[in-house]
């Protein structure tokens, strides 16, 4: 399961992503995507693991405002017991009123992954819950 919450801060002009992910499925999804071994807590490997993490999100977590694709840059990741916190960012943002978001974190792993979706904006907080195979929910304000 992850969870990816996700908020519109109006007076910053920003969307700010924090994506949780089981450390363990982490690792294995990320084998799997690049043909290597990842020790994602490492932090002898923390500049190639930050790269490996940006990769993975970029291909696999999408978000479209009224349409247009946001270009989401990777902010930093940090430990959290079992789990993994991502950061992701997009700048310049102006007010919208629906979202698309992709969310295939985990899918080329896990047949059963569960990826929960919470959006933040206008004060107005929607959830959603994407199960395999389905990777795509339409929030609207």
């Amino acid at each position: 399961m992850s969870v990816t919450e996700i908020e519109y801060k109006p007076a910053e002009k920003e969307v700010q992503i924090a994506c949780k992910i089981f450390t363990d499925d982490l690792e294995e999804a990320l084998k799997r995507e690049f043909n290597k071994k990842v020790d994602i807590v490492n932090a002898a490997q923390k500049k190639e693991n930050e790269q490996l993490l940006q990769r993975y999100l970029q291909k696999h977590l999408k978000l479209q405002l009224d349409n247009k694709t946001l270009a989401l840059e990777f902010f930093g990741f940090e430990e959290e017991g079992e789990a993994i916190w991502i950061y992701l960012l997009a700048k310049n943002v102006a007010a919208f009123k629906s979202a698309n978001v992709f969310n295939d974190v985990l899918y080329s792993y896990r047949e059963d992954q569960l990826n929960i979706i919470h959006f933040k904006n206008k004060n107005e907080r929607k959830s959603y819950r994407l199960n395999y195979p389905n990777n795509q929910v339409v929030f609207n304000w």
